[in-house]
């Protein structure tokens, strides 16, 4: 497909050729210059934007929207725990800073999105090792609980380490455990059930999350507070 007027691949398309975690592919977008013509073409999202030099890169051959700059964009479309997802995988691989996303955020007043963006960046955590333990962590903070620790050495009294828990209140002794797909295999449920045994010796609440709690956050979030309220009782 030749497109001319076209800077670089943009919002969707640059998260899947970063090989981000949201990409949806359903269309091409693209990014062309403020006064270029409209481009109407099936399959095809071309947006007209100002770029800076360093907001346009290469990725095998290819001009791409950077990693910051992708990050604003999509966020005209994804919630803010999706949001923190993308930008948490970016940081985690180092394809950008927290800095850097903040300084794209401050050149792009007026734009759809902007809002999501700003709340979006100060939940980053590079420490965070999967998008589902992302989105966790977003709707637990966004619900207006305390923030979570990401990837928590935990060790028993005599200094033996037990566990490395997803995401963990250290005062409370909680424990907030992602369980995807594979814990559903023997091995997985064996190994599983051996750390959360070590883990409740030591005194540590567990909070399992599934995958259908993402989509029902309310739910999620609930699990977490009746958590927090019986330490706090204790």
């Amino acid at each position: 497909m030749a497109l001319p007027e076209m800077i670089a691949f943009a919002g969707d398309t640059s998260v899947g050729i970063w090989k981000g975690v949201e990409n949806r592919g359903e269309l091409l977008e693209i990014v062309t210059l403020p006064d270029a013509h409209p481009i109407r073409r099936s399959g095809v999202r071309a947006r007209r934007r100002d770029l800076i030099e360093k907001e346009v890169v290469e990725v095998r051959g290819l001009p791409v929207t950077s990693p910051e700059r992708t990050f604003v964009d999509v966020a005209e479309r994804l919630s803010v725990p999706r949001l923190v997802a993308v930008g948490d995988d970016f940081l985690r691989r180092r394809l950008c800073t927290r800095t850097d996303i903040a300084e794209v955020i401050g050149r792009s007043q007026g734009q759809r999105g902007v809002r999501a963006a700003r709340r979006a960046v100060d939940l980053l955590d590079p420490r965070s090792e999967s998008p589902r333990e992302s989105l966790t962590r977003a709707i637990i903070i966004e619900a207006g609980l305390p923030a979570p620790t990401p990837q928590v050495e935990i060790y028993n009294a005599s200094g033996r380490f037990i566990a490395r828990g997803d995401l963990v209140y250290e005062d409370q002794r909680i424990v907030i455990e992602y369980d995807g797909y594979h814990h559903l295999t023997l091995q997985g449920q064996e190994r599983d059930a051996r750390r959360r045994g070590l883990l409740g010796l030591e005194g540590w609440l567990i909070v399992t999350v599934v995958p259908a709690d993402i989509h029902r956050p309310t739910e999620l979030v609930a699990k977490v507070d009746r958590a927090l309220r019986s330490r706090s009782r204790g």
